[in-house]
């Protein structure tokens, strides 16, 4: 992320800034600062950018069920469950092939089914997941 710092002067003009800040580092509670001057030598204030948070890291995405690799009799109550978790951003998104708790289809015989859970930070990072599983 670059910080940029700009400034006007309507009495002396021709202000000057602090070059642009880069921050790479990820993480939250990052700041920046910078001050401009005027063609007299005058600084401004210092202005501070603060409460950056930078996440490139992707979030998590876990199913508990279906269980990967399981198998499901016919007609057995299967309940999806599954979570997503972000530690910088925090998540904007936790879906799977079915809501958490909706009951998966086990009424007719099928191998390597699957279902897939995914997770979307709010800095637009994304993992997703899959289990397999069988129904006789």
């Amino acid at each position: 992320m670059t910080v940029t710092f700009s400034g006007t002067d309507a009495m002396s003009g021709g202000v000057t800034c602090d070059p642009q800040v880069v921050l790479s580092g990820e993480g939250t509670g990052q700041s920046a600062s910078g001050r401009c001057y005027d063609a007299a030598g005058q600084q401004s204030n210092l202005a501070t950018v603060s409460s950056i948070k930078i996440d490139k890291t992707n979030p998590t995405a876990a199913i508990t069920t279906p269980t990967n690799g399981a198998t499901y009799k016919r007609n057995q109550a299967v309940k999806a469950s599954y979570s997503c978790n972000d530690t910088l951003s925090g998540i904007l998104a936790c879906t799977g092939t079915l809501a958490n708790g909706q009951r998966i289809v086990t009424s007719k015989a099928v191998r390597n089914a699957k279902f897939t859970g995914t997770a979307t930070d709010r800095a637009g990072n994304t993992q997703r997941v899959t289990n397999t599983y069988t129904v006789n």
